[in-house]
């Protein structure tokens, strides 16, 4: 938000949505635990390590840095996931 005006945000039948220069980012409740995010994710976890290939740290930043300004709240950063 940068509070001079120019970001709306408005409860509506339980979502958030932002509304900013022209573009919306939909956002939601996170489960139980009264936390609102984008219900668009990045996720950064081949941004940590070579497990991938090798990462650019300028490109990783790069990618953050959009996402956020496009709205996105939500950075999943697990390393692996249980089945």
């Amino acid at each position: 938000m940068s509070g001079d005006g120019s970001d709306i945000e408005h409860l509506a039948t339980g979502t958030l949505e932002r509304v900013r220069d022209g573009w919306t980012m939909e956002q939601r409740i996170l489960g139980q635990s009264g936390v609102t995010v984008s219900v668009v994710g990045l996720g950064t976890w081949p941004m940590g390590g070579e497990w991938w290939g090798g990462t650019d740290d300028a490109e990783s930043i790069r990618t953050i840095h959009r996402a956020l300004n496009l709205g996105v709240t939500l950075f999943d950063t697990a390393e692996a996931y249980a089945t």
